[in-house]
């Protein structure tokens, strides 16, 4: 009878070490804005000047405040100096799909998880014809950093006054960007900045336009392609400690069940 009791409390505290099935997150909702009306509380503003003109998103941006190193080239890649959010939205993993033109100068881009001018993603899109480019760089407390090379990742050729309509998908560390339907880039990189808004930016000097703005934030990373996924290695760290103690809790019950029995043989005898 004593045996069967020392089962039973053992099955019951490995049942309870073990981890329950986690609940889904559900994402916030999407966000998606055409112009068609003025804008509203649905954007704020951080720097710039920005109107709605013909149905689009205008900005004009303002000095740079951030500049990030190119190691590579011996360049800099320039940071937005005037940001559009989505208002009230903030996201960690988001598919962002947007319409942007170059009116003056062939600067233009989205940010992610951004936090203000000191942190966030920058994505910078370039129409330099065949030297259009792609840039990546993030900023942790004031420090920006370039990701991709200047032109290291090319997208298809444009100019001022060409409509590119750009979709990213930023997810976990990893982040995938199609322009006008092609993939350009789909690589993992060290983010650092974990959650924020998401919106568009102008650099100084620059006129650029955005319309046709989607964003579907997503409710979890893809952990079978993301780089910050550790998959288990089998040392002990890697086990659940509530699974640790209720593997040795019952050790204790086997070794001091067979303990008495041991001594219960002994006593007969």
């Amino acid at each position: 009878m004593r045996r069967m009791w020392t089962w039973v409390v053992a099955a019951a505290i490995i049942l309870g070490a073990l981890p329950g099935p986690a609940a889904a997150a559900s994402p916030p909702p999407g966000f998606a804005d055409d112009f068609s009306t003025p804008l509203g509380d649905r954007w704020e503003i951080h720097g710039g000047a920005w109107e709605i003109v013909d149905g689009r998103l205008q900005g004009l941006g303002e000095a740079d405040q951030l500049t990030a190193p190119d190691t590579a080239t011996g360049g800099a890649v320039d940071l937005a100096g005037a940001v559009a959010a989505v208002d009230g939205l903030t996201a960690t993993n988001v598919t962002v799909c947007l319409d942007m033109t170059s009116l003056e100068r062939e600067d233009k881009g989205i940010v992610l998880r951004w936090l203000g001018p000191n942190d966030g993603i920058w994505l910078g899109f370039r129409g330099r014809d065949a030297d259009s480019d792609l840039t990546v760089a993030q900023a942790v407390k004031g420090t920006p950093t370039l990701l991709t090379p200047e032109f290291s990742v090319p997208i298809p050729a444009h100019d001022i006054g060409d409509t590119i309509h750009i979709c990213a998908t930023l997810v976990g560390q990893r982040l995938r960007v199609e322009v006008d339907e092609e993939r350009v880039l789909d690589r993992t990189f060290p983010f650092r900045v974990r959650a924020g808004a998401v919106g568009v930016h102008a650099l100084a000097d620059n006129l650029v336009t955005y319309d046709n703005v989607r964003v579907d934030p997503l409710a979890a990373p893809d952990t079978s392609t993301d780089a910050t996924a550790h998959p288990a290695t089998g040392r002990p760290e890697d086990v659940p400690v509530a699974v640790l103690i209720g593997l040795c809790g019952l050790g204790w019950l086997l070794a001091g069940s067979w303990l008495r029995w041991r001594l219960a043989r002994a006593v007969r005898r």
